[in-house]
């Protein structure tokens, strides 16, 4: 008995060291705004492994994205949260704002509504209420996440579906306010 115990330990820890069950990607990303302005962004995700074959590979519980060119607007804060970013764009006053959903139903802030925006004030991400005219809006941000992301992603090549992969729900490839959300 006390053999197998040592052996299941061992495998535990060996487990344990090769960081079994976490997972991360971490790509360049061409994103549009809605002026047309095509901006490069960095995403970087980490997660766990998503065992449903239909959907993406893992399941991200760190999303951040970092503008690295601006095409000579100013740059907004790093992004960086669990939720998963659906739309980087400024609003009519030159305001930096993102959309987020929930990837996990803990802790949501916006309990029965898919999305959340937050707006960049004063150098920080800041909870705003929902600008309901961006119903409808596609997803400028990449939303069929794989492990194995190429190292530039350009517009032409979105969205990053892989042949033989199964649809992400709606509230990844856009904006859908009648959408319920499972939270």
């Amino acid at each position: 008995m006390p053999a197998k115990l040592l052996r299941l330990f061992c495998l535990l820890a060996l487990l344990t060291a090769c960081g079994e069950g976490k997972l991360g990607a971490s790509w360049e990303e061409e994103v549009q705004l809605g002026d047309g302005t095509v901006v490069l962004v960095r995403r970087t995700l980490e997660g766990d492994i998503n065992h449903n074959p239909e959907g993406a590979d893992f399941k991200p519980s760190k999303d951040e994205v970092v503008v690295l060119d601006a095409k000579g607007l100013d740059k907004p804060p790093v992004w960086n949260s669990r939720w998963r970013p659906v739309l980087l764009d400024r609003d009519a006053q030159g305001v930096w704002y993102v959309v987020v959903t929930s990837v996990y139903c803990f802790d949501w802030p916006s309990p029965g509504f898919p999305y959340t925006q937050y707006k960049a004030i004063n150098g920080q991400w800041q909870m705003v209420p929902f600008d309901l005219s961006l119903d409808r809006r596609p997803a400028n941000l990449e939303w069929h996440i794989k492990r194995q992301m190429p190292e530039r992603l350009y517009l032409r090549d979105k969205p990053f579906e892989p042949k033989g992969t199964g649809l992400m729900p709606y509230r990844y490839q856009g904006i859908w306010v009648d959408d319920r959300s499972p939270c």
